[in-house]
């Protein structure tokens, strides 16, 4: 598995690690990581959709709101 270094500023690892000692720094990481590719894959698949163009997103937000989503 790739490793990657990520800083963080000394006084909020400081505080993370006395506010949760048990939580795993890296662990929280690889999650946010995680959750970021999803999101940017739901935007592209947005953007392939022509959601952004203004017409095409005035339609995007009637179907969402005609799904109760909005």
């Amino acid at each position: 598995m790739p490793k990657i270094t990520v800083s963080v500023p000394d006084e909020l690892l400081k505080r993370f690690k006395a506010a949760f000692p048990e939580v795993n720094v890296a662990a929280i990481a690889r999650r946010a990581i995680s959750r970021k590719v999803e999101e940017l894959k739901k935007f592209e698949a947005l953007k392939t959709r022509g959601v952004f163009e203004p017409k095409k997103f005035e339609e995007f937000l009637r179907e969402l709101k005609s799904k109760g989503v909005i």
